[in-house]
């Protein structure tokens, strides 16, 4: 399975408010841990709160957020779960995971509702989770047959209000899960390499995603189509990201 970690002396960022136009983003610094708020027209960082080192640090691309409930998660090394609050960045709670949801073997995405869904891999084989962020419990939803090359485990991204999430396989393949179910909706062949190498896909909304990635040496944004995986180019520009940052 390919595994695309982060290291956690790298910030990982996500949406705050669509109103506020900020970013949250927890990371290591001269002071140590930290969240903070960060404006992304002008790079400024506003320190929120300092908190202690998490065992074995966090993995910084399972950072996600829900902020119609006003938190932020994200998976420590040591298997927990700890939730923030957006507005003030202070530690709610952590929760050992049930099951190892890690940057090795599966991450967690956004459910809507104050749960999780979670893609891994456990003693059983591949399957996706129900996960309470708050008690680390995990219930099975459904299970299926790993898909060639396994999964990039960063790329696992949903969209609450349709109620699906998206994950990328090794053979450059999308697929879609129920969130309420885990069933697989769909899997479509993506028409460019959005891998962990080139490119990572994030939601757009209306049931398609957006990706910035690498193609024939250039970099470019698209519009891609999860069912069907085609991709339409909207523009070409210079640059190289770090792909798993991509909210």
């Amino acid at each position: 399975m390919k595994r695309f970690l982060v290291q956690t002396i790298f910030f990982g960022l996500l949406s705050l408010s669509s109103l506020q136009a900020q970013l949250f983003a927890v990371g290591v610094s001269a002071n140590g841990y930290g969240t903070y708020s960060v404006n992304p027209s002008t790079g400024a960082a506003t320190l929120l709160s300092n908190f202690a080192n998490p065992p074995g640090g966090l993995y910084a691309s399972s950072l996600i957020s829900d902020p119609s409930l006003g938190v932020a998660y994200e998976t420590a090394g040591n298997n927990s779960e700890y939730t923030f609050s957006l507005s003030t960045g202070a530690v709610l709670s952590t929760a050992p995971l049930a099951l190892p949801f890690t940057g090795s073997t599966g991450l967690v995405t956004n459910a809507g509702g104050g749960l999780l869904f979670a893609v891994g891999e456990s003693s059983s084989g591949w399957g996706d989770y129900s996960v309470n962020p708050s008690t680390g419990a995990a219930t099975l939803l459904n299970t299926f047959v790993n898909p060639p090359g396994g999964f990039y485990v960063a790329s696992l991204i949903s969209n609450p209000l349709l109620g699906v999430a998206y994950e990328l396989s090794g053979n450059n393949t999308e697929y879609t899960f129920s969130l309420s179910t885990g069933a697989i909706l769909s899997t479509a062949p993506l028409a460019l390499p959005f891998n962990g190498s080139s490119g990572f896909l994030t939601n757009a909304g209306g049931g398609l995603l957006f990706a910035v990635g690498e193609s024939g040496g250039e970099w470019g944004d698209y519009s891609v189509n999860p069912s069907t995986g085609a991709a339409t180019l909207l523009n070409n520009f210079t640059g190289c990201f770090y792909v798993s940052s991509l909210i």
